[in-house]
């Protein structure tokens, strides 16, 4: 599964913000989350429908560290798979100078037949 941009909740990012950090959402696989080896804050859907949010602390091979309303709780994978679909994410401290994301708008093919010689 690639990585592609969710909207986690407003409030997630006014936090943010408050504490002079910058909220980067993104939905991926389990796997990308493990190959990245950062803290997490995952959106999770209970067993009732409603979302939620949890920190992923840190994992195995066979389950996650998640803190759930200040509880640090040790979740089986299979159980985390049941509630969680790829949303995530990531808090970060950008520079002073950081004004914006700068997001790709449209792909260019600056040397057309270039690529295609490169296979």
């Amino acid at each position: 599964m690639g990585v592609e941009d969710v909207d986690l909740d407003r409030g997630a990012r006014y936090q943010a913000d408050r504490l002079g950090l910058a909220l980067i959402t993104k939905r991926a696989s389990l796997g990308r989350l493990k190959q990245l080896n950062r803290p997490a804050v995952v959106k999770l859907v209970g067993s009732d429908g409603e979302s939620f949010y949890a920190t992923l602390k840190a994992m195995d091979d066979s389950s996650v560290s998640l803190v759930i309303g200040g509880s640090v709780r040790q979740v089986a994978l299979s159980q985390l798979m049941q509630h969680w679909f790829g949303e995530y994410g990531m808090l970060w401290k950008p520079p002073e100078t950081f004004s914006k994301v700068v997001r790709p708008v449209m792909k260019m093919n600056w040397f057309p037949g270039w690529s295609s010689q490169c296979r």
